[in-house]
C-alpha cells in the first residue's frame, strides 16, 4: 500500500509547530515513514501564499521539455525519414537531427540562428544528440 501524507500540529511549551508526515506500512504495522518540518502556522501558510521575503536569486532548471520532445521525434522516427528524404556526406549533423534540433528550438525557446548552438549546449539535448561543442566562438555541434 503507497504511503499516505498528512499535517500533524505537536504542541511544544504552548507552541503550535505544523509537521508533514509520511505514513505507511512497515513490518505489518502502520507506521511513519518520515516526517518534514513546517514551522508555526505563520511561517508556512506565509510560504504558501507567497507572502514573506522574495528570494536572492532563482536558479530554473527545465530539462523536461526539450526531453520529452525529443523523445516523441524519436518514436515517430522523424530523423531517419528526413535523412532519407535528404541524404548529405557523412560529416558533422544529418539533416534529420538539425531539423529535429530547429524544430525543438521553435518549440521550446526560439533563438536566432546565432544563438541556436549555444541553446542547444545548454539544454539536455546537446549530450542526447550525442554531439559536442566544438570550434568557433559560437560553437558548432559535430558527431
Amino acid at each position: 500500500m503507497p504511503a499516505v501524507q498528512r499535517l500533524e500540529a505537536k504542541r511544544v511549551n504552548g507552541h503550535t509547530y505544523y509537521y508533514l508526515s509520511d505514513w505507511g506500512w512497515r513490518e505489518g504495522k502502520c507506521r511513519r515513514l518520515a516526517q518534514q518540518y513546517l514551522g508555526k502556522l505563520e511561517d508556512f501558510s506565509a510560504r504558501l501564499t507567497g507572502a514573506g521575503p522574495a528570494p536572492a536569486y532563482a536558479e530554473v532548471f527545465e530539462l523536461g521539455r526539450p526531453l520529452a520532445l525529443w523523445r516523441a521525434v524519436q518514436r515517430a522516427e522523424l530523423i531517419p525519414l528526413a535523412d532519407q528524404l535528404c541524404p548529405k556526406r557523412h560529416q558533422g549533423l544529418s539533416a534529420g537531427t538539425y531539423l529535429a534540433l530547429a524544430a525543438l528550438n521553435r518549440a521550446v525557446h526560439p533563438v536566432s540562428k546565432r544563438g541556436f548552438w549555444d541553446w542547444v549546449a545548454q539544454t539536455v539535448l546537446g549530450v542526447v544528440a550525442h554531439g559536442k561543442l566544438t570550434g568557433s566562438a559560437h560553437g558548432k555541434l559535430t558527431t
